[in-house]
């Protein structure tokens, strides 16, 4: 029914179950309200709800406090109109306000915590929540330390750290040493000054009231440091006069740190782990080292190695260069070099054209043609100063244009092919050269890239003509050559200029004639003259050696009748 359905409602919305409820206006008491259908519609349903009944509760963190050690109450107020006013009373004559709060008891027993809340409404609503807190001990603190190294020697620093656990923090640490000696500190160190076994006891006091203790006890044995002992090095290993020398000492054992002092044998002393002295005569030395380390009483070891000085060769001095002949605008490298004397060096290169280097592998381009002699100038780091001169010819070369190969003066005819090839070189091998021609007659082609000359003249091109071929490099700037060629085109005989019809001229059909040279028409007239008398010479000489032969072959045949 509609009661059951108000009912329903209050509590999906959480009011209290005394809530009046109303539907469409009419008040749900105890009579029953029956509906009898449903409309699709929506309809109003107004709930007069009166004042909702102020409530509260809290929590406590941890549910089992222990003395000294802070709890976190926490209050969950519903109800009334908010906002809430929450006081508290912690049952030990102490109060707090506030939604959460913190409070720490410091005797054992049972409290009876009371919460009130106040709500906001007029009058304002009030309501309490109260539980019991029982607090109790907390564990009694316990401690342990670790030391470390474990097995210290006299005078070397021990670590001792403390691990403290249970009653109340903060803890304060306390430490013998067995020795006489005492610290405080969660971490402390401690240097043993003899050898044998102490006792090392810690103490550790939390902050509980009233304070609880507990100690921890070890036994530490303290060795005594191993024997000093001490070698050096020094380099180089063959030393020269006036040449620096390192020497290096390497200590072990004892107590560091060490003092280290040396005695080089040639009436002068050092001190330091490394240190460098220069002998000043080439002799035998014994370098002794002398290494005291920081014990008490104190430890010395020494070490003593003989040194042999020699005697310093004397400065030299070298000079290379890339190139002894490079042309004008050739860059050039210098290589200096030195050895002897006292190092290091310092270098000056004179290139003798007025320009100068300190450098040890400078570059240098010579503009002008020549020969130039470089200076090289070392100079050592001897006492007094030493210096070492050498010398080296360069010779510049001018620069020289590519040389031109032509066929030499050519004579051909109208109609004929003409074709030859020029061909250039470069004195310097790197350069590359490239060819052109001026002057060429209409209809003759150039191949710049092969040197191949073609042309074909023609009838009315008769005449002499004269070509310029260039060769041209790649230098800067470029260098060429040009060389003239003189060509003389006559006119081709009758009948054999135009190269046409079948059997005409004599350059009609003529596939090699581009590839011989070319000879004037009166040339093939003296060599067909000739041919013609041969053959008629040969005719002549072969009829009148048969009129012999058949003379001879008539007298034979009579002696053979006579006989």
């Amino acid at each position: 029914d509609a009661t059951q359905l108000c009912q329903g409602d209050l509590a999906a919305w959480g009011l209290p179950a005394n809530t009046q409820c109303t539907l469409a206006g009419i008040e749900i008491g105890t009579e029953g309200y029956l509906v009898n259908s449903v409309n699709v519609d929506w309809y109003n349903v107004g709930l007069n709800i009166g004042s909702i009944q102020l409530s509260t509760s809290f929590t406590i963190s941890p549910s089992t406090p222990l003395v000294n050690k802070p709890v976190t109450f926490t209050s969950a107020t519903v109800g009334g109109t908010a906002p809430y006013t929450i006081s508290w009373n912690f049952g030990d004559g102490t109060s707090g306000t506030g939604t959460s709060v913190t409070h720490t008891y410091s005797t054992v027993q049972t409290f009876t915590v009371t919460e009130t809340a106040t709500d906001s409404s007029s009058p304002s609503q009030t309501t309490t929540s109260s539980k019991p807190v029982t607090t109790s001990t907390p564990p009694p603190p316990s401690t342990s330390f670790t030391s470390s190294p474990t097995s210290p020697t006299i005078n070397s620093l021990v670590t001792f750290t403390s691990t403290t656990s249970g009653g109340t923090a903060p803890y304060s640490i306390a430490w013998t040493f067995g020795d006489g000696g005492s610290a405080t500190g969660a971490t402390v160190t401690h240097a043993f000054t003899s050898a044998q076994s102490f006792t090392i006891t810690e103490t550790a006091t939390d902050s509980s009231s009233p304070p609880q203790t507990a100690t921890s006890s070890k036994t530490v044995t303290v060795s005594p440091p191993p024997p000093l002992s001490t070698s050096f090095t020094f380099l180089p290993a063959t030393p020269l006069v006036n040449t620096l020398v390192t020497f290096t000492a390497v200590t072990t054992g004892g107590t560091s740190p060490y003092t280290v002092t040396w005695n080089f044998g040639d009436g002068t002393t050092g001190s330091g782990t490394t240190v460098t002295h220069t002998f000043t005569t080439a002799q035998s030395f014994t370098v002794t080292e002398t290494a005291t380390d920081s014990s008490s009483p104190r430890q010395t070891a020494t070490s003593s190695r003989p040194l042999t000085v020699y005697t310093t060769p004397p400065l030299s001095a070298a000079i290379s260069a890339s190139t002894s002949s490079p042309q004008i605008g050739q860059t050039v490298t210098f290589t200096a070099s030195a050895t002897g004397g006292t190092t290091p060096y310092s270098y000056a290169i004179s290139f003798g054209d007025g320009a100068t280097s300190t450098g040890r592998s400078p570059t240098h381009t010579y503009s002008t043609a020549g020969s130039y002699t470089v200076t090289l100038t070392v100079t050592d780091s001897a006492s007094p100063r030493v210096s070492s001169f050498a010398t080296l010819t360069v010779y510049v070369q001018a620069l020289l244009p590519p040389a031109l190969a032509l066929p030499g003066n050519r004579t051909g005819i109208s109609g004929s092919w003409i074709n030859f090839t020029v061909t250039a070189t470069s004195p310097e091998p790197a350069r590359t050269v490239t060819l052109s021609a001026s002057q060429l007659p209409t209809g003759a082609t150039f191949d710049s890239s092969t040197g191949v000359f073609s042309w074909k003249p023609s009838a009315s091109q008769t005449g002499y003509y004269t070509i310029s071929f260039i060769a041209t490099d790649d230098s800067a700037p470029p260098m060429s050559s040009t060389s003239p060629m003189g060509i003389q085109v006559n006119q081709a005989a009758p009948g054999g200029s135009g190269g046409g019809g079948s059997g005409g001229g004599s350059n009609g059909g003529c596939t090699w004639c581009p590839t011989i040279p070319v000879v004037s028409n009166s040339m093939w007239l003296l060599m067909i003259g000739g041919l013609l008398g041969l053959v008629t010479s040969l005719s002549v000489l072969t009829i009148r050696a048969r009129a012999s032969l058949e003379h001879t072959k008539r007298r034979l045949n009579r002696m053979r009748i006579d006989d």
